[in-house]
């Protein structure tokens, strides 16, 4: 495909196209046409500089910009999202998943990875939305996740793919430490989880956890034998 300039003058393509971005609202039809002559190197370093300068206005104009990447910006696309703040990851998700479509899933299990918690929850419900089938299989280490809404989001996925693989996990973590500080609330999301998606191992691993955690009444206890 032709493009624009050499690599040579990558450098000052990106800054021009850079420049061109800040008055975006004005030139949207321009810039959309002229994306995809710009070298591969100048796209990356426009996205680079972007990252280095925490420019997530840039990022945001970009992705009304771009409709695909060359191959150089889609691997680092991939592989950033857990290596920057809140606010550019969630825009660098946003951007992959608009330039790389599937491919993006690589970008959002790095997001899961990220100290943020705002950040995980956000990666893992665009990957549903993505690929629900590895959506799932992310979600049973999810299950361990340090944010309630995050665990929450992948009980709800895990019960909505019933998902009869992931009682590994969740015996994990009913056997863990952590769960016993849970509240009752949310351990008995974790019971019912369990028993829906797979009731012969569920059951008996439910019945189990709950003495141990002291969560379920007698009553309840009894109906789960």
């Amino acid at each position: 495909e032709t493009q624009l300039m050499d690599a040579s003058r990558a450098a000052e393509a990106s800054d021009s196209f850079r420049r061109g971005l800040q008055h975006a609202e004005n030139n949207v039809e321009s810039l959309k046409a002229l994306w995809p002559w710009l070298p591969d190197q100048a796209q990356l370093l426009l996205v680079q500089d972007s990252i280095a300068d925490n420019d997530s206005k840039t990022l945001r104009r970009l992705r009304v910009i771009a409709t695909k990447v060359g191959p150089q910006t889609a691997r680092f696309l991939k592989y950033q999202t857990n290596r920057v703040p809140q606010e550019i990851a969630g825009e660098l998700m946003l951007l992959s998943a608009h330039v790389l479509g599937s491919e993006a899933v690589e970008a959002l299990h790095q997001g899961l990875n990220h100290r943020d918690d705002k950040v995980r929850m956000m990666a893992f419900r665009m990957l549903v939305k993505i690929n629900i089938k590895d959506a799932a299989l992310q979600a049973r280490r999810l299950l361990s996740d340090p944010e309630r809404l995050v665990r929450k989001d992948a009980i709800t996925i895990i019960q909505k793919t019933k998902d009869s693989g992931a009682i590994f996990a969740l015996r994990q973590t009913l056997e863990s430490d952590a769960f016993r500080v849970l509240t009752h609330p949310e351990k008995r999301e974790f019971f019912v989880c369990a028993g829906y998606v797979n009731p012969a191992e569920g059951l008996p691993l439910i019945r189990n956890a709950a003495a141990k955690a002291d969560v379920l009444s007698r009553a309840t206890a009894r109906e789960t034998r």
